[in-house]
Formats: structure tokens, sequence, C-alpha cells
């Protein structure tokens, strides 16, 4: 028996003690002595005497405090998620119908927004391209762009195709800017099966319509903040669950709060989340210049200025373990651009040496990026990850930049938001548990 590598104890600065796993992601607080037996435990494991505490043992062996064989827990990590990746009972697919868009942000990765849209043909390709997933049992899609909406007929009339195939069609998630969101959309919602409504707003009124620009209403804010309204009178009869995300660099940071707390006042009966994207170079839909982005610290800085200056508790200070696999490492998991090609990636869309095939393609994808993607980032093929405690929770991140670093000599930091501020981050996630502090106060504030 040995103490697990994937441990972390310390007491606070108000003399709590505290013990966090990262590959069960238990964490407990422990009084003085249990403190000093952890220690003690640590320290001398094999002459333990571990009898004078029925019961001790088998629990610590429960929460992967102790373990035989580090290597061999390391290996159980790595089985469970190549099983999730290479799972081909389900079928994941991002569509985009169209790459047009209504808004002309500043930080968006695309230089120019080709008003290209789906056709009846290629809507006919790739039916026919899920059709020859034969082993798959389930399909899951999520509506992207551009701004998906633009083609809401197209959506509406794959889901139709799509609810009759021999899948089970689960659900359908959106992402979109919000303005084109109007009441007639979100009424025909339940019909699309649409369970995730992600919208992005990077602030409140001014400085939301300087970073999003609408291509011709100067105030896309009002547009968008009257969608939203309709959408959270109707969320409960949807069953839908509203993200609303917040693009933030060094530009907008001190803006989060304000937003925060001002949709918070606004919905006081609805249950949505507000996270705080934070922008990175030529990733996903967003790029800024180098000089505004934050770096992992800066992300960890403003994180905890959430909570200790504004008082925000919505703020993942505890480590979350993913339940799924990035779909750039899913055996089947494609996103499909409005003329059919087909990518692992959503910073891939639009670039053609970046697609792995195209629906109308008859014979085998590109094996080239397939590969890469499925195998090239693998965080357990990398020692420097394989020593890592915080391999289990941060599975090597994004492997979109994991592949940039590895072929294209780039130097991004791919390491957990937490790692270095573990201490601090803990601390915050059990005050804020134990004081029971909630958003309820924010609201009254």
């Amino acid at each position: 028996m040995k103490w697990s590598k994937y441990n972390y104890m310390f007491p606070s600065e108000k003399e709590e003690y505290f013990l966090y796993n990262s590959l069960s992601n238990s964490f407990v607080q422990l009084d003085r002595d249990g403190y000093k037996q952890m220690l003690e435990i640590k320290k001398n494991i094999e002459t333990f005497d571990f009898s004078q505490f029925p019961g001790l043992l088998e629990k610590l062996i429960e929460a992967k405090i102790i373990t035989e064989n580090d290597l061999d827990e390391y290996y159980r990590v790595k089985l469970t998620k190549h099983l999730k990746r290479y799972d081909r009972a389900g079928m994941s697919l991002t569509v985009a119908p169209t790459l047009d868009c209504n808004f002309n942000c500043s930080y968006c990765y695309e230089a120019s927004r080709p008003p290209v849209y789906m056709t009846d043909e290629i809507e006919d390709k790739l039916i026919e391209f899920v059709r020859n997933f034969t082993e798959c049992k389930n399909l899951y899609v999520t509506w992207y762009g551009g701004e998906a909406l633009l083609a809401f007929d197209r959506i509406l009339h794959l889901t139709e195709r799509f609810k009759k195939m021999d899948f089970k069609y689960y659900y359908a998630g959106l992402i979109t800017n919000g303005y084109e969101m109007d009441s007639d959309k979100v009424d025909q919602f339940d019909t699309l099966r649409l369970k995730h409504v992600h919208i992005t707003i990077d602030g409140l009124e001014e400085v939301h319509n300087r970073r999003r620009a609408h291509l011709k209403n100067k105030d896309s804010f009002a547009m968008i903040q009257k969608n939203l309204d309709y959408l959270m009178e109707k969320q409960k009869q949807l069953a839908i669950h509203i993200v609303i995300r917040v693009n933030i660099d060094r530009s907008n940071e001190d803006d989060y709060a304000p937003l925060y707390k001002y949709l918070r006042k606004r919905y006081p009966g609805n249950q949505f989340t507000i996270y705080p994207g934070f922008v990175n170079e030529k990733f996903g839909a967003c790029s800024s210049a180098p000089d505004e982005l934050l770096d992992r610290q800066m992300k960890a800085d403003f994180t905890i200025r959430q909570f200790k200056q504004y008082g925000i508790t919505g703020l993942n200070f505890f480590p979350v373990l993913s339940k799924q696999e990035c779909m750039a490492r899913h055996v089947n998991s494609y996103l499909v651009a409005p003329n059919g090609d087909l990518f692992k990636c959503w910073t891939d869309i639009g670039v053609k040496e970046k697609a792995v095939g195209n629906v109308s393609q008859k014979g085998g994808l590109n094996s080239k990026i397939l590969t890469r993607y499925l195998t090239g980032a693998d965080p357990f093929d990398e020692p420097k990850c394989q020593r890592c405690f915080y391999l289990p929770i941060c599975e090597g991140r994004c492997p979109h930049f994991a592949l940039k670093n590895k072929f294209e000599d780039a130097q991004i930091d791919l390491c957990h938001i937490s790692k270095g501020n573990l201490k601090e981050f803990l601390q915050y996630h059990y005050h804020i548990k134990t004081t029971n502090k909630t958003d309820q106060q924010i609201k009254e504030e």
C-alpha cells in the first residue's frame, strides 16, 4: 500500500484542514486530530496500525487516498478515457448550416464570413453519411455557424429527417449570438428538441455593442435582451438549459461582474448558467490581439476576484471531471460545414486543409488529420502529463492546442487553471458551500 501521488493535503490560514484527491475528485475537511493522523499515515503507511480504526483503511482505499500502485490507477483513468473516445454507440454532430453571420465581432476568427448556405444536395449527402454509421444507436446534434439561426429553415428540415432515422435522436443544442432568436423561432424549439441554448453577451449595452457589432443595428444588446426575455419566459415550458458565455480578455474583464449581476437580477426565477469564456488566440469562434489575452495566472486571478471583490459564487473553483470526451478525440464526432466538409474541431471550420473529408466523398477520410486528432494529442502519451498530479482533472486540455504545440512548434499553455492556485480555489469552494452564500445575496445588494 502507498499514499497516492494524487493526494493534496493542506491547512488553511483559518486552521482548517483539508484533503483532496484529483483521481477520485474527492475533497474532505479534517479536524486537527484527523489531519495529524493522515500525516502519520502518509509518513509511515507500512507500519501504521489500521486495526485501531475500524473501517478507515477501506474508506481511504475507496477514496483512492491509499492505493496499491499509482501506475495501475493511472492506467484505469487512461482506459476509461479511451473507452469513451472509441464508443461507437453514440454519434455527435456539430452542424453549421451556414457560415454567414449578421455580426462583425472584433475578435472573430474568420477573416470573412462568406454567405455560404447548405444546399438540398448537401443535406441529402449528410443524411446518407449519418446512415452509414450502422453501429450508432444515439444521435446528438449541435447547431453552429456563422450564425445558425440565419438558416433556420434548414435546421427545421434537417431535424425532421434526423427524427425519422433509426437512431434515437436524444436532443440538440444551439450556439447563437441571440439576435435572430425571436419569439417565432423560440416557439419551435421544442419541435427541434433543443435542450441547450448557448448565447454570447460580452458586457452591458455599451461594451457589448462595441465588441459584438451587428452589421446594421448599432444596438444589438437591446435585440438580444428582448429575445432572451422571451426565452426565459418559456424556459420551464421548454425544459431548456440556457447558457450565457461572456468572452473575456483584458479589454473587458472588469465588465463581467456588472453584466453577471444585471442578468441575475433581471431573471431571478430562472435557472441558467453564466460563465467567462476566456478568449484565446485563433481558437474557436474567438481570437484577440496577443497583448489582450489573459494567461493562466491572470485567468485564475480573474476568477478569484469575481468572488472576493464582487461576491459572485457561480464560479468553477472546484475541478470538474469531464463526463465526455472532446469531439476532436471522439471517433464518431464531426463538425459538418455548409459545403459538406467534415472537421474534427470547431476551430478548423472553413480551413480546407484541415478537413478530414466531405459528406459527398466516397471512400475513406483524411487519415493524417483524423489520426492526429484521435491519437496525436493524447496527454497519456506525454511524459510530463503522465507524471502530473492534475492529469485526472485536466485530461490534457484542448487537443487543437496540443497539436499546435506538437506539430507547429507553438508554446501554448495547456495546464489546468487551478495549477498553482489549487489551495486558494479549494478554500473558496469550501467557503461558498459551507456558508451557503448564493447569488440571491447578489440580487439583494
